[in-house]
């Protein structure tokens, strides 16, 4: 998760300037070759080298690519579209955790690195060549000024952005800087329910095979809340949808988790914060795309996530320290309250995005 946010700008300007179809489609490679060069790997460094650098980078290249590639179709439904096409993340991770752990518990760990590459082969290969990128890339750019010359009122040198590597000029705007920090801060937060939920449910007497669904739940429905938000911010504005998903996420950690002692409440819980927390991820895309437009929204992404492995990297081994120091190994309240403060943080920060980007109250934006 850390390459794969760091990589964001350098892997955001590749498939600026060379189009979504083939950065996704040396991502895609690149994933495969890691999964099987990984299944034939001896020692722990060489997991890290394949598992967590080459698969890193790989999964930064397509992600990137596919999540920014439906801003450039749909001006009147594009949130609800990028939901759409955000929610495979919530889709994959339902059905991709019970198949690994079955293939593992029966064919062991060769055989299923082998199968889940071929999976990454037959699936996102034919999937990159249906990618299209809509406006031009800056390869094509390059090629169409070199053959035929600037149009009227173009010049090289005015599109700077395509001659570095990456563009740090998006980061002299105030509302982007205050997007990006916001972010940060959701994202410290954001990862501690799905990496304690499990244990937590344990500790409060719910059997393993239904703590371990609530991870499933809250995948499976943070892919239709990135679809619904999707819906809602086209009529309400981005920014306005990310500070109600952001604050309905600090909500759903503070009242619910907080006093859920029994399996129903465990659950309950797990889909109203798979729905709200999955939402902001549309809602952070749709609001970067308005902010900074549609010509570099790769690298600007890219920016964005970079600054977010920050909260990625340290956010859930925060929590597990204080689970382990203040907590005891059973107490989860401090790690209730880490995440839900730091979600706190964002939605102020971001109701000052949105003051900042327009003081009536019900502008859409």
């Amino acid at each position: 998760m850390t390459v794969l946010d760091a990589l964001g700008p350098f892997t955001g300007s590749i498939c600026d300037y060379f189009g979504h179809r083939t950065t996704t489609l040396i991502g895609a490679s690149v994933m495969t070759l890691s999964l099987v060069l990984g299944a034939f790997s001896t020692q722990i460094w060489q997991l890290y080298l394949t598992q967590g650098l080459l698969y890193g980078t790989g999964t930064s290249l397509t992600y990137f690519a596919s999540m920014t590639l439906p801003s450039q179709w749909f001006t009147k439904n594009r949130g609800l579209v990028t939901g759409i096409a955000i929610s495979g993340g919530g889709i994959g991770g339902l059905w991709i955790s019970p198949v690994v752990s079955k293939l593992l518990n029966n064919k062991g760990f060769r055989f299923t690195m082998l199968v889940i590459a071929a999976v990454h082969l037959v699936l996102l290969i034919p999937a990159a060549f249906l990618l299209r990128s809509r406006r031009e890339t800056g390869h094509q750019r390059i090629m169409r000024i070199k053959r035929f010359g600037c149009c009227e009122g173009e010049s090289l040198e005015a599109d700077g952005v395509r001659k570095r590597i990456i563009d740090f000029a998006i980061l002299k705007d105030l509302r982007f800087c205050l997007l990006v920090v916001s972010c940060a801060f959701v994202i410290a937060g954001y990862f501690s329910p799905f990496f304690f939920i499990t244990s937590y449910a344990i500790q409060h007497g719910v059997n393993e095979s239904t703590a371990a669904l609530m991870v499933g739940l809250m995948n499976g429905s943070a892919a239709v809340g990135r679809i619904v938000m999707g819906f809602v911010l086209d009529r309400i504005g981005s920014i306005n949808a990310l500070c109600i998903s952001t604050f309905a996420t600090t909500l759903t950690l503070f009242f619910l988790w907080m006093f859920a002692k029994t399996s129903t409440m465990m659950i309950f819980f797990s889909i109203a914060y798979g729905l709200c927390g999955g939402a902001h991820v549309s809602s952070a895309i749709s609001a970067s795309s308005a902010i900074a437009g549609l010509d570099r929204l790769g690298s600007v992404t890219g920016i964005m996530y970079a600054v977010m492995t920050i909260g990625s990297t340290i956010g859930s081994p925060i929590s597990g320290v204080i689970l382990d120091t203040i907590g005891h190994h059973s107490d989860y309240t401090g790690v209730i309250v880490w995440a839900g403060s730091v979600m706190l943080i964002a939605s102020l920060i971001q109701f000052v995005l949105r003051f900042v980007t327009s003081r009536r109250l019900f502008a859409k934006i």
